[in-house]
């Protein structure tokens, strides 16, 4: 990080001095929340390269208040700036803040100093830790777990840290923190892909023994059920194996039933024959030839109208209320 005094000189000697000096001593006295509130307020005020010097004094401040966020706004604000060296501080600072992010979302913790500088292994079991804490999530029906998006921010905040690192070193190379942070930050990433890969391979042969255990199981299984069981019936059934419930086909000759069958229909059409004589030669029909009222030319339905005319009492008319006395026909028949 860049020291906050040495940047006091870039600050424009028309700013007010009370402001300044109370900006100053806020951030002095640890008061990093106010400091970082009254540089903002100073660089609303102002434009061009001085609102940029006062953005990156804002950036300074957030950062040391644990504000990330706050200091990445301050720093991408000061990058406007047409100084090389203040360029080259808001890109250290960005790189900074951005690594700070990605390690608070694999630690929960800012990245110490000094002596407790964690080792290579100890990034391992950081890593390990949140790989199995994502690994036991739900997956949700839509997106991503939450552990998924948590390394996938990592992986993003590093690769954006060296990028603004490198940008620093070309900004100010004589600068040697910002070489130095982009070698240690790349480290860190490329070993984060590693686990990552690792974690990959060993997830897929897992759900290849899995599945080859499922197989093996399935195959022996799908064995005894294709097998038949005598006496079961849950083969099929092949021609011939039926037994003695197969009826057994008849030993007539060909054409024979078709022989029996025309020979019952000519009996019947003989015995329609002998009923189907002309009704006026049967004498059975009760119509005699010597008819006395028979009419050569009247046609069957008139006769039989006729007939029953004559030998019923349907002409009496209606039949009246009271006693009734049935009169004989004239004709019994």
């Amino acid at each position: 990080l860049a020291a906050f005094g040495g940047l006091l000189f870039l600050f424009s000697t028309d700013l007010q001095a009370n402001e300044l000096r109370a900006a100053k001593s806020a951030f002095e006295e640890g008061r990093y929340d106010e400091a970082r509130d009254a540089y903002h307020s100073l660089a609303k005020e102002r434009k061009g390269d001085v609102a940029a010097k006062l953005h990156l004094a804002e950036g300074l401040s957030a950062y040391a208040a644990e504000d990330l966020r706050g200091a990445r706004s301050a720093y991408s604000a000061a990058l406007l700036s047409s100084k090389d060296r203040v360029v080259g501080e808001a890109h250290q600072g960005l790189g900074n803040t951005l690594f700070q992010l990605g390690w608070m979302g694999l630690s929960g913790d800012r990245y110490p100093t000094g002596s407790a500088v964690p080792t290579m292994e100890q990034f391992d079991e950081l890593v390990r830790e949140q790989l199995q804490k994502m690994g036991e999530e739900s997956v949700p029906e839509k997106g991503d777990t939450n552990g998924f998006v948590r390394i996938e921010a990592i992986m993003v905040n590093w690769s954006d840290a060296v990028r603004h690192y490198r940008s620093a070193l070309v900004r100010n190379p004589s600068d040697e923190k910002p070489g130095k942070n982009a070698e240690m930050t790349m480290a860190y990433l490329k070993r984060l892909a590693e686990l990552l890969d690792e974690e990959k391979e060993q997830t897929e042969q897992e759900m290849m023994q899995q599945q080859q255990q499922g197989e093996s199981q399935g195959g022996e299984g799908e064995g005894d059920q294709d097998k038949p069981k005598e006496g079961d019936g849950s083969g099929e059934e092949q021609p011939g194996e039926k037994g003695g419930d197969q009826k057994e086909p008849d030993s007539k000759e060909p054409g024979e039933d078709e022989k029996g069958e025309k020979g019952e229909k000519g009996e019947e059409d003989d015995g329609k024959g002998d009923k189907g004589e002309n009704p006026q030669e049967n004498p059975e029909d009760g119509d005699q030839p010597d008819d006395k009222n028979a009419n050569p030319n009247e046609s069957p339905e008139d006769k039989a109208r006729r007939l029953l005319k004559e030998n019923s009492d349907i002409e009496k008319g209606p039949m009246s209320p009271g006693y009734r006395g049935f009169k004989i026909p004239q004709k019994d028949w």
